[in-house]
């Protein structure tokens, strides 16, 4: 097989990575490092015989897609339809500062030898009209495997009073300020035939009902409920997200036993794992498409809005057969120790804890006073009363320039463009200032002060001021989250509360327990 590579002049150091997987594979290459567009890239490609082109040019990648500014790292592993099917890689370099990186070189370059072969046809059908709920209904309860997706949208603040009311006026048309609800949802399920046929249900149309009177939309609701109640195995990705938000409608997934997230944490717990990069390495003829969320939003293009639901769903249900067929022995074993923790989890997300509201306001003025004393000790130690101890760039000049303290250079920076990590320089994190104390009793004085005004600046921001649904902490477990087996913990998925196996012991007193209950904390 012969192919055209189309890289950045800048990357020629790299080239030695793409050489040896192009030999792997008995492919052979020619390459250019022009910037070209759609017409001289097919010519170049005609020109050498080549059957298709691997591009790797982040310049040349603006002429093949849409948007005003795509990146590699987004379109990578995108198989693009031209007359010549060119093969989006990401940059080069990415194979050196990226632990998986020339695994996922491979990866791409394996799409180079099933390019031509036509990719899967994708459709979908809005169910924007009463009349076609009843058929759409009958077909999904034949399906052999469902997949399950929602869009959500949160409007206004997040403010207690906002979140806290819940309401929704259908004869405004408008939700309140602060709610999350779900917009539309999409079913792609596989029948019988073999056939993938993909449903979208509107429910709120951007700042709009898409249905117009309760009736109808009570009828939208009601249809949810009725085919996520089919006893019909269904699929999600990252289905913790999207249960939660759907037993609000009290339309809970019945059978949920299939996330694709899951099963990209059980075979490889350490790459990313969002929908698109799992499509990206488990498909191939895989395109980019999560650019049409923000387009679509930003255009008013409902109808675009819709198909982008419509590809999750698809693109879920796809990845989940995929799974299902290829998943290895180790993962499938991973996956099914794993995954019953969802229920769990789940539950836990929706409980939360009673907070003392008195008693966190207190805490909140302790912290706050607290704060106040080390700045104005920080302020007067250095006859500075503009002086921002918040700031990373004033405290690193006031540390290692006006005060001379060596760097002592405690742990690792990640260069934002380069990905590469080095040794912390000029740092102004708790360990590398413990450090510069260390080094002087006058700097000892200044970062203890500066390190106890952060203290509570963190106190105030993230323990707090976090907000509260129906005067509850809520947080989100994630079984999936860490490569060691262990939990993650975020704040909610309804926008609110805060990570609570953080919270300090400063401010655990404003946590009330149950009625009949006790709090304790146990660790080993």
């Amino acid at each position: 097989m012969r192919i055209l590579v189309n890289y950045d002049k800048n990357e020629q150091g790299y080239l030695g990575v793409l050489t040896w997987h192009l030999k792997q594979r008995n492919i052979e290459a020619i390459a250019t490092t022009s910037l070209l567009d759609i017409g001289s890239l097919m010519s170049k490609a005609s020109a050498c015989k080549a059957e298709a082109i691997f591009c790797c040019h982040p310049g040349t990648l603006q002429a093949l897609v849409p948007g005003s500014a795509p990146t590699l790292d987004a379109y990578r592993g995108s198989v693009l339809r031209y007359e010549k099917p060119v093969v989006i890689g990401n940059s080069l370099a990415h194979t050196q500062t990226v632990d998986h990186g020339s695994w996922l070189l491979g990866k791409d370059i394996d799409k180079l030898i099933t390019a031509e072969h036509k990719p899967l046809s994708f459709s979908y059908i809005v169910l924007d009209e009463v009349e076609k709920f009843q058929p759409a209904y009958n077909e999904l309860k034949t399906a052999i495997l469902i997949a399950y997706d929602i869009e959500t949208k949160t409007y206004g603040g997040t403010s207690d009073k906002a979140i806290d009311s819940g309401e929704f006026d259908l004869e405004k048309g408008m939700p309140e300020a602060g709610d999350t609800l779900i917009t539309c949802v999409t079913w792609c399920a596989l029948l019988p035939s073999g056939e993938m046929k993909s449903y979208v249900l509107p429910l709120i149309s951007f700042d709009h009902t898409h249905w117009l009177s309760d009736q109808d939309y009570s009828k939208a609701i009601s249809l949810l409920r009725d085919v996520n109640k089919l006893p019909v195995c269904k699929a999600m990705h990252n289905g913790m997200y999207d249960a939660t938000h759907s037993l609000v409608y009290h339309a809970e997934p019945r059978n949920w036993l299939i996330d694709t997230m899951a099963m990209a944490h059980a075979e490889f717990s350490s790459l990313p794992k969002t929908l698109d990069f799992v499509a990206s390495i488990c498909l191939p003829d895989y395109i980019q498409w999560k650019q049409e969320a923000a387009e679509s939003s930003k255009n008013k293009d409902i109808n675009s809005y819709w198909g982008y639901n419509a590809k999750d769903g698809f693109y879920t249900l796809r990845i989940a057969m995929h799974y299902l067929k290829s998943l290895p022995a180790y993962a499938r074993t991973n996956y099914a120790r794993q995954f019953p923790m969802v229920y769990p989890s789940r539950y836990c997300n929706f409980e939360g804890f009673h907070v003392d509201i008195e008693k966190r306001n207190l805490l909140r003025r302790e912290a706050k006073e607290k704060q106040l004393q080390a700045l104005t000790r920080i302020q007067t130690m250095i006859a500075d009363p503009d002086f921002n101890p918040g700031s990373p760039k004033q405290v690193a000049f006031l540390v290692y320039d006006v005060f001379g303290a060596t760097d002592p250079k405690i742990g690792w920076r990640k260069d934002p463009k380069t990905k590469k990590k080095t040794k912390m320089q000029r740092g102004t994190d708790e360990k590398n200032l413990k450090a510069c104390g260390e080094q002087h009793p006058l700097l000892l004085r200044l970062t203890d002060a500066i390190i106890t005004y952060r203290e509570q600046q963190k106190a105030i921001g993230t323990y707090f001021d976090f907000s509260l649904k129906n005067g509850r902490l809520l947080w989100a477990l994630n079984p999936f989250g860490t490569d060691t087996n262990r939990m993650a913990c975020t704040s909610s998925s309804f926008w609110c509360g805060t990570q609570v196996q953080n919270i300090p012991p400063y401010a655990k007193g404003m946590l009330v327990a149950e009625r009949g209950w006790e709090l304790m904390e146990a660790d080993q």
